[in-house]
């Protein structure tokens, strides 16, 4: 999941394998609306605007890839279509 506040106030990315959940968020600590994430460097790089995608979401990956190094992969358990319902959309087939 990726998503970027109002007006660009803040940019969230939120993931999870089987065994580990995490979200990166990014944003102004107290005046998030008044320093939006819009015309910014970061890192020595400009962004005419930030996204979910374009800090956070590399954030994450680098943050789960070292959190997981040395760790068996697990599979995603189906989820149980009686108790939750089947599948509407984007269903493998």
């Amino acid at each position: 999941m990726d998503g970027t506040i109002d007006r660009n106030a803040s940019a969230t990315y939120a993931g999870c394998t089987p065994d580990l959940a995490a979200a990166v968020s990014l944003g102004h600590p107290e005046k998030g609306y008044a320093h939006p994430l819009t015309d910014v460097t970061i890192g020595g790089k400009r962004y005419a605007e930030v996204e979910g995608t374009t800090i956070p979401g590399p954030v994450w990956k680098e943050s789960m890839k070292a959190a997981l190094e040395g760790t068996e992969g697990t599979s995603f358990t189906p989820p149980d279509t009686a108790r939750f319902g089947g599948c509407r959309q984007a269903c493998a087939g």
